[in-house]
């Protein structure tokens, strides 16, 4: 809209604008005419026994728009008195307009002969200006023949002009808050999470087009719905964001939307009325499988990690690529840290799923309620005496990417049906929890023992080992593939040293062929081992040995040295056993007698003799 001002020396120049000036200046002020157009032709309506004519004037005070009643139209015409006309300065109409703009009235009035002494008739000319902003922005005149009572005609003309500003006004604030709208709506659509912005009573105030989808609502970025519907626990989420701080994040179920699922809800507390919470709605498998991929859960070993320098490693190699490839789930059996869990890293990586992360769930010393709390997570409903959160399985935590299950002999042959029943159905649910989450995960499964032996014995799932052995691998022990001794260790050397920032000592021929050579029962965990006290040792140990069998006995065979190394002196021992006794027992020298199967009087010398008591 323009805000150009008219100067006072302007005021009575016989002007009328070309047909390209005036189009520009309809276009520059459109608000006004769209706006003063409805006020004036609403008014018009009740002159119908009256000679009138109502302008809307430009701030440079040409007409824009004029109305007049059908005995008038004529003398308009004759007098050339159109749009684009700039009044005459010896007519009642330039006088009026000119009190308004040449004088800053906020009213001005006329009267006598309508443009000069050829007419006859009397008329009355009254305008008052259109502000916005605190600009004046044009003006509305009336021009009538005086007959009578004329009166009304100055507050009804203030009334079109403060109707005009009015509507103006709110129309800048609606224009506004479209700004906002928009620009929030923006914002609500610039991810791929659902978001919605809330009252403190929980009604939503913005919503975006995903979240409209997902909770099944109709509408185009605004609802009149209420986050209870969805959320019936929200009175006491939002009472505890604004109790306990800004920001808190829920793991909640929603089963009222078209798909129902859990969900992984941020609520940020933004503190302005009437927006007073801001809502991110997360489906949980994306939230974990996005989780999966910024932390340690997203695997870099690859195929070309693996040390595959004997043929049968290489085949090995070119049968995981192959499982890599697939889609069914795999089993990897072998000796422990024979390189099952890196078979197991490198063929996740090479899958399509790699970008969602590996979970691993290890089994080894957990309790049967322990492995069922590992694998499918709890509510905060179940065992609540121990005053628990919600926490997400590790099968819900591989939604979308793998799921590594170390030891899988071990699981119970109750979970064993449980898993069956979660890989074939992809659904799980959390213990103490009816609510079902569909899941989408690939299962690599390891294990040490013989699976087929076990499903004979009756103690492993025949259905479930069906299920992995789709696609299994076993990996053979150290000492079946002497070919990968060396090139591993100087691998496993390198890490070493970079981890404890040593320097590696040469290593004679002599040496690596001895290595060579060697069974290595415990397979990389001993040849970590190993590593580890070469380095320490800066190898020295290489120059104290006379033949190949007392360097082993001196520093392989690591499992019977840490026995050795735990062996301590009988002594040792029974102080150790009777001082634990004493003070166990409060001092009791009776008590501890008998416990430890002696006499006072022994149990007196014993005392003295360790010094753990002073005896006369």
């Amino acid at each position: 809209m323009s805000t150009i001002t008219i100067e006072k020396s302007d005021i009575g120049k016989v002007l009328s604008l070309t047909p390209d000036k005036l189009k520009w200046h309809l276009k520059q002020n459109k608000e006004l005419l769209d706006v003063a157009k409805k006020h004036i032709d609403l008014s018009a309506k009740y002159f119908d026994n009256q000679e009138f004519v109502f302008f809307v004037f430009c701030p440079n005070g040409y007409v824009l728009y004029s109305v007049s009643h059908r005995s008038t139209n004529k003398m308009l015409e004759e007098l050339s008195i159109s749009l684009g006309y700039h009044p005459h300065k010896k007519s009642i109409l330039h006088k009026s307009i000119n009190e308004v703009y040449g004088n800053g009235f906020t009213f001005g009035s006329s009267r006598g002969q309508f443009v000069s002494s050829s007419d006859n008739l009397e008329w009355e000319c009254l305008s008052v200006p259109v502000k916005h902003c605190s600009e004046t922005i044009g003006a509305v005149s009336i021009c009538y023949t005086i007959k009578g009572n004329n009166h009304g005609y100055k507050p009804l003309l203030f009334s079109i002009a403060k109707g005009i500003e009015q509507e103006l006004d709110l129309a800048k604030k609606h224009a506004a808050m479209q700004k906002v709208l928009k620009k929030h709506f923006a914002l609500l659509n610039h991810n791929e999470q659902t978001n919605a912005i809330l009252s403190q009573s929980g009604q939503i105030e913005f919503i975006s087009n995903e979240t409209l989808q997902t909770f099944g609502f109709a509408g185009n970025g605004t609802t009149h719905e209420n986050i209870k519907s969805i959320i019936p626990e929200w009175r006491k989420i939002a009472s505890q964001i604004t109790t306990t701080g800004n920001y808190a994040k829920f793991d909640i179920h929603l089963n009222t939307i078209p798909k129902p699922g859990y969900f992984r809800l941020n609520v940020t507390n933004i503190g302005k009325e009437p927006y007073s919470f801001l809502l991110t709605f997360t489906p949980l498998a994306k939230a974990l499988a996005f989780t999966n991929q910024h932390t340690n859960k997203n695997i870099s070993t690859s195929f070309n990690d693996i040390i595959a320098i004997s043929p049968i490693t290489k085949r090995l190699v070119r049968k995981a690529k192959k499982i890599a490839y697939g889609k069914s789930h795999a089993l990897i059996s072998g000796e422990a840290a024979c390189g099952k869990e890196t078979f197991a890293q490198a063929i996740h990586n090479a899958s399509n799923r790699q970008l969602h992360g590996l979970t691993i769930a290890n089994l080894d010393g957990l309790t049967e309620t322990q492995m069922e709390e590992e694998l499918w997570g709890f509510s905060s409903n179940y065992r609540t005496h121990l005053k628990r959160g919600e926490c997400a399985g590790a099968i819900e935590q591989s939604n979308g990417g793998t799921l590594l299950i170390k030891s899988i002999e071990l699981l119970p042959l109750s979970l064993q049906q449980l898993l069956l029943n979660t890989l074939r159905s992809s659904i799980t649910s959390r213990k103490g929890c009816n609510n079902a989450t569909f899941v989408d995960i690939r299962l690599i499964a390891t294990t040490s023992a013989n699976l087929q032996q076990m499903v004979k014995d009756g103690t492993f799932s025949a259905e479930l080992l069906s299920v992995l052995t789709n696609f299994s691998i076993h990996i053979l022990p150290l000492r079946e593939r002497r070919a990968d001794v060396l090139p591993l260790f100087d691998h496993i050397l390198t890490l070493q040293a970079n981890e404890l920032k040593l320097q590696i000592p040469s290593i004679p021929r002599k040496i690596l062929l001895i290595l060579r050579r060697y069974e290595w029962p415990e397979n990389a965990n001993e040849m970590k081992e190993f590593a580890k006290r070469v380095l320490l040792n800066k190898g020295e140990m290489f120059a104290k040995f006379k033949n190949e069998r007392q360097f082993k006995q001196m520093h392989l065979n690591l499992a019977k040295q840490r026995v050795i190394e735990r062996i301590k002196p009988l002594d040792v021992i029974e102080k150790e056993m009777v001082e634990k006794a004493f003070y166990a027992l409060d001092g009791s020298i009776s008590k501890t007698a008998r416990k430890l199967g002696v006499s006072r009087n022994t149990l007196y010398l014993k005392l003295n003799k360790y010094e753990i008591i002073e005896t006369n």
